[in-house]
């Protein structure tokens, strides 16, 4: 449904003007599968519908320096 691709659209124009201003995020996409548990504990009201998460705060480690392991680790060839 379009809403939901806007909804996406909009979480990850977020997620990168956060980035630009030094912040780490997280888009926690579990919230799909626990989004009545969820918005409880966030109180958010039965009028609104809980699509994600995200977190957002001082970011561990400058860009390059985190402790992940390579993206190219995790391709089939």
């Amino acid at each position: 449904d379009k809403d939901i691709m806007a909804v996406g659209a909009c979480i990850e124009n977020m997620l990168l003007k956060a980035y630009e201003l030094g912040l780490g995020t997280c888009w926690l996409g579990e919230i799909l599968n626990r989004r009545q548990e969820a918005a409880s504990f966030l109180s958010v009201s039965s009028d609104f519908e809980l699509m994600a998460v995200i977190t957002l705060g001082e970011a561990s480690a400058k860009p390059g320096e985190g402790n992940r392991r390579p993206f190219d680790e995790f391709l089939l060839k």
